[in-house]
């Protein structure tokens, strides 16, 4: 699925910048990459929602629509933080990471 998300959002993005170019070029616009990011970016979205609907409503995607639903959400999803640092929750132990904790785990199994 994120393949196939990956796909869609590398067509967008040469489609963005080659209309990008065509307004340079044709009717002299000028550009910020602020306002190419924003609308490349609401583009893709709309692009991925319509996919998403569009496979919702099959009967034989209707899984496939909701798996894409929810990655869309976790794309619109506004990192907080540094990448890799997690928030400790008031009241909760933080837990291990879990990938050392299976590396351990499958070493003994090797032993």
């Amino acid at each position: 699925m994120w393949r196939r998300i990956w796909h869609v959002l590398a067509t967008l993005c040469q489609t963005r910048l080659w209309a990008d170019r065509n307004d340079a070029v044709y009717q002299a616009a000028t550009t910020d990459i602020t306002s190419t990011m924003t609308s490349f970016w609401n583009a893709c979205i709309r692009q991925l929602r319509a996919i998403a609907i569009r496979e919702h409503r099959k009967r034989s995607s209707t899984i496939h629509g909701a798996m894409l639903f929810a990655r869309i959400a976790l794309l619109e999803h506004k990192p907080c933080g540094s990448p890799g640092v997690l928030e400790e929750v008031p009241g909760h132990p933080p837990e291990p990471p879990a990938l050392p904790a299976r590396l351990r785990l499958y070493q003994r199994s090797c032993t």
